[in-house]
């Protein structure tokens, strides 16, 4: 500030004494303002809690209602509990904020300890803790690739990779398929098989790389040909997308809507035994790096598709069925819908979310998935989901070829990975039926069946 010298008047002096007063009159009015302000804001909230109530709790979906009191009485009760919980839960994820003056970590530059402890291998604590990551990735073209590595005590893992090469229309896989299981050494990376998957920036950047013999499977009529072969790949995954935490993002009524279904044989459903299932975060992102054929020379690939990371100590051989369906569609949208049980309930649970071009997720209010039938796939269904309050019909189309693994010791249960078609609303997915005519349209979409 720079100060003048000037000549103080009566009427200078009054014009002083009237800003002081003005700024007093000010800050009284802006008190009054605070008090009224706090006034208006204790007499609505009865009408924003009723409001937020019924906006969360009425669905569009055409389902059929129960009779019965008691399961009413039980859902409402859950939900209230579970609405008033959400609400209060502090995030672990780090929102990443555009104003630079809050610091780096805010800012994105530098990962959060809490970060990095949550995107490395964590430690397993009981015996039936797992660490699971989970990546694919599908270019338009019809290449694709599915990562799978999950950790378990006693240096054990479970390890799924598979490769499609759509040029040949050949199928890379790990020999040991559809054995899943295997040894890890190391603590502070992904590491089975000869699969290496390490993370360079937490929620923002991994390395992933293979190198060693894969089963080459190459239809020829009616059988497929199969031959061990060297091949190497090595690719960077960075994020294009927010991440959606299904401990915190979930939608209270859907999760009431199962437990109030279920069997109550351990008491009052709890939050904390929700999240023993949901302990778990997704993220889109983009694949870039090369990959080595057998003796050819290196080339160049893209892929666009999710990463998950997950952790529980569910004995997972004991784990009930479940279905996940991962898309992305032409303009960006991506959407996982899934129905996974529910433990201690012999429920099953509707989660997911629907997340738009301009980064908005929105969780998934209500569906209508249902399991298939035991040992069954179908080869099209339709799936109704409310994500904002809008409606999404998706259609969803299964490709012949699936990824078979079993998991489990002795086999427990059979894993089925497939790609898929689909179409939302008349929209198209990244591909259409036509794939000879239009190969350019294929489908940034995958269907995980457990049974």
């Amino acid at each position: 500030m720079v100060c003048e010298p000037i000549t103080v008047s009566p009427k200078d002096d009054v014009v002083v004494r009237d800003n002081s007063d003005q700024r007093h009159i000010y800050r009284s009015q802006k008190h009054k303002c605070s008090v009224l302000e706090v006034i208006i804001n204790v007499r609505s909230f009865p009408l924003v809690l009723l409001y937020k109530i019924t906006n969360e709790w009425f669905s569009v979906l055409d389902k059929q209602k129960t009779k019965n009191v008691l399961l009413r009485v039980k859902h409402f009760l859950v939900f209230l509990y579970l609405l008033f919980k959400r609400n209060t839960l502090q995030r672990r994820l780090v929102d990443i904020t555009t104003d630079y003056r809050q610091g780096p970590v805010k800012f994105g530059i530098i990962a959060s300890e809490k970060e990095r402890n949550l995107e490395n291998p964590r430690y397993l604590q009981k015996v039936n803790h797992s660490d699971e990551i989970f990546f694919f990735g599908v270019y338009s073209a019809g290449d694709c690739i599915v990562l799978r590595v999950i950790r378990r005590r006693g240096d054990e893992a479970e390890v799924q990779l598979h490769l499609k090469h759509a040029e040949t229309n050949t199928l890379y896989q790990l020999p040991i398929h559809p054995e899943t299981n295997v040894l890890y050494r190391e603590k502070d990376v992904f590491v089975a098989a000869g699969i290496r998957i390490k993370c360079i920036n937490p929620l923002r950047k991994w390395r992933i790389s293979y190198n060693g013999l894969l089963r080459k499977i190459t239809p020829t009529g009616l059988q497929a040909q199969e031959e061990e072969v060297h091949m190497k790949f090595s690719f960077i995954w960075a994020v294009t997308s927010l991440p959606f935490d299904f401990k915190i993002d979930f939608f209270p009524r859907l999760v009431s809507e199962a437990a109030a279904y279920g069997l109550w044989k351990q008491g009052f459903l709890s939050y904390e035994r929700i999240i023993e299932s949901q302990d778990r975060y997704d993220q889109w992102g983009q694949w870039k790096g090369t990959v080595t054929f057998e003796d050819e020379d290196e080339k160049e690939m893209l892929l666009w598709g999710l990463k998950t990371r997950e952790s529980n100590s569910l004995d997972q051989t004991r784990y009930d069925r479940y279905i996940h369906i991962y898309g992305h569609m032409k303009d960006g949208m991506t959407f996982n819908i899934s129905l996974v049980p529910l433990p201690g309930f012999s429920t099953h649970l509707h989660c997911g979310y629907i997340a738009l071009p301009n980064h908005t997720i929105h969780p998934l209010q209500d569906c209508d998935l249902s399991l298939l039938p035991a040992e069954q796939i179908w080869p099209e269904w339709t799936v109704m989901c409310l994500a904002g309050n809008k409606l999404y019909p998706v259609n969803v189309t299964l490709e012949e070829e699936d990824f078979f693994t079993y998991r489990g010791n002795q086999w427990e249960h059979r894993h089925y990975t497939r790609l898929a078609s689909f179409s939302i609303g008349g929209e198209k997915g990244m591909k259409n039926q036509d794939r000879k005519n239009n190969a350019r349209n294929k489908s940034n979409s995958l269907v995980k069946i457990y049974t």
